[in-house]
Parts: structure tokens; C-alpha cells; sequence
């Protein structure tokens, strides 16, 4: 996955985002920028299921899914992850979506 544009980033994570990795560790929308841009973990694909959304009222939603991350670390290390997804969305001062939360669980392996 490239860094969005720091315009687009903007855009697309809320400012009070709360992102936790599969391997349970948590950050902030400034934290997961700098992880992303430090080239820590290389996201070579991602291909993500929606299977379950709803409205919960006044601007925000819920989202529930899989996503298959191919990546590689800074140490060289390929790996592929599935995870389970849950997200909460709410518009932005613009009237587009923004991503609040994100809560990703390592599922075993088949």
C-alpha cells in the first residue's frame, strides 16, 4: 500500500482513528501515518470482503469483513494475513466518509 498524499490521508482517516493490527498493537491516525511512511511493513496487496454494513444514525456506520494482506517488513520477511475486520465510519466536516475505527483479529490459518 503507498501513503496517500497527505491531502488524501486526511480524507480517508478520521482525526481521532483508533487502528489495531492483527497483532493487537494500537495507533493513533498520526501514529499509523508514520508507520506507513517509515516503510515499516510494505503492503504489496490487499483485497478486502465487506460482508456486513449498517447504518447506527446521526453520520456514522459499521462495517464487519476479511482482508487478505500480502506485505513484506523491513527486515525482509514475506508474509500473507487474513484478518477479521470491524469498522466504525463517520462523515467528515466535507460530507465524506471517514474511518474512526478499525479493529483487525488474525483468523487461524487453514
Amino acid at each position: 500500500m503507498a501513503a496517500p498524499a497527505p491531502a488524501r490521508w486526511d480524507e480517508f482517516f478520521d482525526r481521532e482513528l483508533i487502528y489495531t493490527h492483527s497483532t493487537g498493537r494500537r495507533d493513533t491516525a498520526e501514529g499509523l501515518r508514520g508507520y506507513v511512511l517509515a516503510r515499516t511493513v510494505q503492503y504489496r496487496s490487499m483485497s478486502h470482503q465487506l460482508e456486513k454494513a449498517c447504518s447506527l444514525g446521526a453520520g456514522t456506520a459499521a462495517g464487519w469483513g476479511t482482508v487478505q494482506l500480502d506485505l513484506r517488513t523491513s527486515e525482509g520477511v514475506t508474509r500473507s494475513i487474513q484478518s477479521a475486520t470491524s469498522g466504525l465510519w463517520r462523515l467528515g466536516p466535507t460530507g465524506k466518509w471517514r474511518l474512526l475505527s478499525l479493529h483487525m483479529t488474525s483468523l487461524p490459518e487453514a
